[in-house]
């Protein structure tokens, strides 16, 4: 008997889940984002600005949602390895640890702003949005303290906390794998891919899992369309699965996990059946199966559309990376095993 891992009884929404407009440091208006990513075959869009939460549904049509989102930002006031940081630079932003949050409300109306102060506000009171924005006066530090109340405090509140780019952020292990409450790590960030060449955080995500925590795997854009341009655009989507493109609908199977992401190659169905863990996909020419020891079983060749591996409990859990011919991979999220074996 077959069990799915992604339900096969819905409709796939592809979604970019982190985008900014004009209403932080974008360059292109909500209403031209929604052009562009409906055009390009998307179905979800969250418009992720800096600092200013904005309720988009006036955008949404029966065949465009928009997802009420924001990002966060908490800096590095002074360098924790100042050494390192080269002379006349120990207050530069470039040298400065970072670390950044896209926040998801289940509420699309939901616009209160927790774990924020009037200081932290994108452009402050000449942002029109700003004015009608409620908050509740914490101020943010970078301590993991600080860190893990903002993400409380925001879970508190009603959203989904996603920890967005490490690498660019600078983050380091001892500080990410302190962090409590995620909903999701942001596996790929296609804007900070193209600018490092190593944002493909798969590495951080094995990490996270090694070490006990649960969390899922995401991938947006990180889009600000400077001059317009699509080109940090369509390159990190979330596939997501359920029954209708309602709010509630969306983030219920965000929440539940029924999603996978890609940049590029397509998984048409995740099941267990017989004691292994099957996969059909596009036409790959590698697929993966990561758990927690070293019990690699790639499978590799052309045009691979189905690969089928054992599943042993005391490999605690797994994850699958599809692969294309041009290098671009597909993530599951992590299962549990001792949860899919009877």
């Amino acid at each position: 008997m077959k069990k799915f891992l992604l339900k096969e009884d819905c409709n796939w929404y592809r979604a970019n889940l982190h985008c900014h407009s004009v209403i932080s440091d974008g360059q292109m208006t909500p209403e031209e984002l929604k052009e562009a990513y409906k055009k390009e075959g998307y179905s979800i869009l969250a418009i992720s600005d800096h600092e200013i939460l904005a309720d988009h549904s006036d955008l949404d049509d029966d065949e465009f949602l928009t997802l009420t989102a924001v990002e966060y930002s908490v800096g590095e006031m002074t360098p924790k390895y100042p050494a390192l940081v080269p002379k006349g630079k120990e207050g530069d932003w470039q040298y400065s640890k970072t670390m950044h949050f896209n926040l998801f409300a289940k509420d699309q109306h939901n616009t209160f702003q927790p774990a924020t102060d009037v200081n932290c506000l994108w452009g402050g009171a000449s942002n029109k949005y700003a004015a009608s924005l409620k908050c509740d006066n914490f101020k943010r530090e970078y301590t993991i303290k600080s860190i893990n109340e903002l993400i409380k405090r925001s879970n508190d509140a009603g959203f989904l906390v996603q920890y967005n780019h490490p690498y660019w952020s600078l983050n380091t292990r001892d500080e990410y794998l302190n962090l409590k409450g995620l909903w999701s790590l942001e596996i790929l960030n296609y804007a900070t891919e193209l600018e490092t060449g190593v944002e493909e955080a798969s590495y951080v995500y094995d990490d996270m899992l090694r070490s006990g925590m649960m969390l899922y795997c995401s991938m947006g854009d990180d889009n600000h369309n400077p001059g317009k341009s699509l080109v940090q655009s369509f390159g990190g989507s979330t596939m997501i699965g359920a029954d209708e493109l309602k709010y509630d609908k969306i983030i219920k199977a965000m929440e539940e996990g029924n999603f996978y992401c890609t940049a590029g190659p397509r998984i048409h169905a995740l099941y267990v059946e017989d004691g292994k863990v099957k996969i059909d996909c596009s036409e790959a020419s590698a697929v993966y199966i990561n758990e927690i020891g070293r019990t690699f079983r790639p499978y590799i060749g052309e045009n691979i559309t189905h690969a089928e591996f054992d599943l042993c409990p005391e490999n605690v859990f797994f994850r699958i990376t599809v692969r294309d011919k041009y290098g671009r991979n597909a993530h599951t999220n992590a299962y549990y095993i001792k949860d899919l074996i009877d």
